[in-house]
């Protein structure tokens, strides 16, 4: 996507679909938040490895609007505590599909969210 593009709105060219196919793995926001790409990550999902950042998140943890009931507040790198949770299926994914280099991903996991806590504390 290119600046001033709506990501809500955005649909994938044939090489956005191309680039995805060569993909070795595909992660995403999840909660809707890829709309019209939906359809083409679900297909991608039977060929590779495809995970939603934010499935491991409890919906009971995340904001759901009235006007919107059984939808969920898809911005979760707004509040640390959820984008931690990403972070987390983030590292897991990687490991799942590189096994060999789990320690360097667990590593830099532990650093990222280390950093996070301590800008959250200083705010």
């Amino acid at each position: 996507m290119g600046p001033g593009t709506d990501p809500h709105l955005y649909r994938a060219t044939e090489n956005d679909v191309r680039k995805l196919q060569k993909a070795n793995l595909v992660l995403y926001n999840g909660l809707h938040l890829e709309a019209k790409l939906s359809e083409i990550l679900d297909q991608l999902a039977t060929q590779k490895l495809t995970v939603a950042i934010t499935k491991d998140i409890p919906k009971s943890s995340l904001l759901s609007p009235p006007d919107y009931e059984g939808n969920y507040d898809p911005h979760v790198w707004f509040d640390m505590n959820l984008w931690k949770k990403s972070i987390i299926t983030m590292q897991n994914s990687l490991i799942t599909m590189d096994p060999k280099n789990e320690q360097k991903y667990r590593e830099k996991t532990t650093n990222y969210i280390n950093q996070l806590t301590n800008l959250e504390k200083s705010l």
